[in-house]
């Protein structure tokens, strides 16, 4: 199930794709999920009967939305989450944040892992991804994951880097630290990190960030606020991918 996508990679694996509404009664060994602009209730329903007959689940990602330019749509994870409510199983992750994913890049790319970097912008599939496979990762701020997401990630699923946008690939890389004093502001009277006065912007986007995390991992109390912290990503010029359209 899915965009023609999946059914080429099956097929370049040597595999025989069959579209579960196509089925008619032949014997299924495994089933595959991904997303496609043309998936039905019927097809839904029919991957959880068949993987509650006992066949293989795989999904090809599990990203509960993604970015249009008219805002956020369900993604893969969403239709695998809607499936999972008819059945007791959980499927084979094939994709982010699963290891695998980034190892058979890098060999394809024939580079080790120092010479590896992740660049995405949301932060439990790309940048938990390349963690759990030991990579370097650039977040960016113009995706799913707002700057509060960041400033509340959990080690899992906090980055080496940060920009607001793919421009920082061009920009000297400067590691996000917690430990540096020169990186590291006070939390105003909102316990919101306060932006730094002079410097460029991206040195001010690190320093927000790092002190948030810095705070939080000492058991501080950082504000949650939606509205502060959407105010903090205007004054750092930050803009949502569906706003820069």
């Amino acid at each position: 199930m899915g965009g023609p996508g999946v059914a080429q990679a099956l097929a370049e694996a040597g595999l025989t794709p069959v579209r579960v509404a196509d089925l008619s009664g032949r014997p299924v060994e495994a089933v595959v999920q991904g997303l496609g602009s043309d998936v039905t209730w019927t097809e839904l329903a029919a991957v959880g009967y068949l993987v509650g007959a006992g066949a293989t689940w795989v999904a090809t990602n599990v990203d509960l939305t993604l970015p249009t330019p008219y805002g956020e749509a369900p993604g893969n994870g969403a239709l695998v989450a809607l499936v999972q409510t008819a059945v007791d199983a959980a499927p084979h992750v094939v994709g982010k944040p699963q290891a695998a994913l980034f190892d058979l890049s890098r060999s394809r790319l024939g580079t080790d892992r120092p010479g590896t970097l992740m660049c995405g912008d949301r932060l439990e599939t790309d940048i938990e991804g390349a963690n759990s496979a030991g990579l370097d990762s650039l977040f960016v701020l113009t995706g799913a994951s707002r700057l509060r997401d960041l400033a509340f990630a959990e080690r899992a699923a906090r980055p080496t880097y940060v920009a607001t946008d793919l421009s920082g690939l061009l920009a000297p890389a400067l590691r996000l630290s917690t430990t540096s004093r020169e990186d590291l502001v006070d939390l105003g009277p909102d316990a919101v990190p306060r932006i730094p006065n002079g410097g460029d912007e991206g040195q001010a986007l690190r320093s927000v960030v790092a002190s948030a995390w810095a705070a939080r991992d000492a058991g501080r109390a950082v504000s949650d606020d939606d509205g502060r912290w959407d105010e903090i990503a205007r004054q750092l010029g930050l803009r949502r991918l569906d706003q820069a359209r």
